[in-house]
């Protein structure tokens, strides 16, 4: 069976991991947890935050308030990573693109809508992330590898353009609970 337009086709393994996944009361945005560092980066457009010390770079997400920390100095992921949604990322530097490498994450969800197409704990994901003062833009490639859920890579990129906006916490309604239950039977 393909995956939705644009993903790679689930495994045998990723399909039985989205058996009973239904949108309406299993998307994580629902409980106010974002779905992973791909979806979450770009979803709803929202304004995401950078900024950089000397040994980390840190991503605020504008999507869920999702915060990752890439960690400059480090060649390799340690050997113990408690699982989390954002992962344990590790970056350098290839002239002016930063090459980030993430591991660590807590089985989860890749694409939250309709079916869903969800990812394992071993997942790992490239990132390139290159910006353009051209066109003011911070373009962003990645390739997530996941042989156990996914026939193939999920291969793709985003832009995301410099605005004078400011960076707004999301605030979010967590909207489960008794207004949201799967119907008896």
């Amino acid at each position: 069976l393909p995956g939705p337009a644009g993903f790679p086709a689930p495994t045998t393994a990723g399909r039985m991991a989205a058996a009973d996944y239904e949108q309406p009361f299993d998307d994580p945005a629902i409980f106010c947890h974002p779905a992973n560092i791909i979806f979450s980066w770009t979803h709803d457009q929202h304004v995401n935050d950078i900024y950089q010390a000397e040994d980390t770079i840190t991503l605020q997400y504008g999507y869920m308030d999702l915060v990752r920390t890439i960690h400059l100095h480090e060649t390799e992921h340690p050997d113990s990573i408690v699982p989390n949604v954002a992962g344990y990322s590790i970056g350098s530097w290839e002239d002016d693109v930063l090459v980030v490498d993430t591991i660590g994450f807590e089985q989860g969800i890749l694409f939250p809508l309709n079916d869903g197409l969800m990812h394992s704990a071993d997942m790992h994901i490239v990132e390139r992330f290159r910006f353009d003062a051209e066109t003011n833009s911070l373009r962003r490639e990645f390739i997530a590898h996941d042989p156990e859920f996914l026939q193939s890579d999920y291969v793709g990129e985003s832009v995301m353009v410099l605005t004078d906006e400011p960076y707004e916490p999301y605030n979010c309604t967590e909207l489960s609970g008794e207004n949201n239950r799967r119907p008896a039977g």
